[in-house]
């Protein structure tokens, strides 16, 4: 499959922020590759595990998506989709450890897709961990910010604490109630 072709199918899948349709779309560029072995092994992973990961009904790990896609060619950035979030109730608690970035992570979602890109651009999973937490921690409720994203209040903070590895799933629908989206560009791009 041309790499044009890839990403064109990657993309449609990103824009509908559904993690089913995305792990779909990640297993179809699994087995259309050349060379599913080298996919693997540049992965960091066994070809029978990279067979399996998109095809599970909670997806694959972060790690695991950001290195296939960067062994394909690919470099995840964060988009605003154009939908603003919901403003929610304000929650006074906690307000004073707020700096001026979290406020700004809070209220414009362009300036949290620059933050949020910029971690991804290092492939770091614990770098890209620590600015979803960061995120996170910057809105405005984030009991009501859970329920949009419909996930835990407990299991956000989890999911993006110290040295984890969330599921692929939990951040897609994380950023999907920020009001943002993922986007693929080819690695040279990124650079």
């Amino acid at each position: 499959m041309a790499r044009h072709m890839q990403r064109e199918m990657l993309e449609a899948a990103l824009k509908k922020a559904d993690p089913l349709t995305i792990f779909a779309a990640m297993d179809a560029l699994v087995r259309k590759s050349p060379n599913v072995s080298k996919l693997a092994k540049d992965a960091g992973t066994d070809r029978s595990m990279l067979y399996r990961a998109f095809r599970r009904e909670k997806g694959p790990r972060l790690s695991l998506v950001v290195k296939v896609l960067s062994s394909a060619g690919f470099q995840l950035i964060v988009d605003a989709d154009g939908k603003r979030p919901q403003n929610d109730r304000p929650n006074r608690k906690g307000q004073a450890r707020k700096t001026t970035a979290h406020l700004e992570l809070r209220s414009n979602a362009k300036a949290s897709a620059k933050f949020l890109t910029a971690a991804f651009e290092t492939s770091d999973t614990v770098a890209i961990v620590r600015a979803l937490d960061d995120t996170l921690r910057a809105q405005e409720n984030v009991v009501q910010f859970s329920r949009r994203a419909s996930l835990w209040r407990s299991s956000l903070y989890r999911s993006f604490s110290g040295n984890r590895d969330p599921q692929f799933s939990t951040v897609v629908n994380f950023l999907h109630a920020l009001g943002l989206r993922f986007a693929v560009v080819p690695l040279s791009l990124s650079r």
